[in-house]
């Protein structure tokens, strides 16, 4: 894995979809470079293990990004251990193995659904101080969608 460009020391990130795949890469990479984690996902017994691998003080919460509660507990949970959200990775997903041309919309729908709702509910609760109230303005913080890809 090549290291991160720069120094993440006290940085706190937030991943979603953190227990494989990019989410997973990017918590290493985030870690070995300083960074404070808070990760969810679905599968907790997947992320336990990570944070094993990575040592350090690490937020681990279950959670389905398609439920807004889910969200907010996450938002709050990290929040409240770190005190801040530094940067925001809406990376949960997962990738169809197929062509674009043979996916069906029904498909299509089912693909997007966790990526566009962890968008908006994150991003909302992060920006909007009535449902979780952060010490920063939104735009002191970064928020990053990341893209599951399709085969081909």
């Amino acid at each position: 894995m090549r290291p991160m460009p720069r120094d993440l020391t006290g940085h706190v990130l937030a991943i979603t979809g953190a227990s494989s795949g990019i989410g997973a890469a990017l918590a290493e990479a985030a870690a070995q470079a300083g960074a404070r984690l808070a990760l969810c996902a679905r599968r907790t017994d997947a992320m336990q293990a990570l944070v094993a691998r990575l040592g350090g003080d690490h937020l681990v919460l279950t959670c389905d990004v398609s439920d807004p509660e889910q969200c907010a507990q996450f938002i709050a949970a990290t929040r409240q251990r770190f005190g801040r959200i530094d940067t925001l990775v809406c990376n949960a997903g997962y990738g169809l193995h197929q062509p674009v041309a043979q996916t069906t919309t029904a498909q299509w729908r089912r693909f997007g659904a966790p990526m566009s709702w962890a968008l908006r509910l994150c991003c909302t609760l992060r920006a909007m101080p009535g449902k979780v109230a952060l010490p920063f303005p939104p735009a002191a913080a970064r928020t990053a969608c990341v893209s599951p890809c399709l085969d081909r």
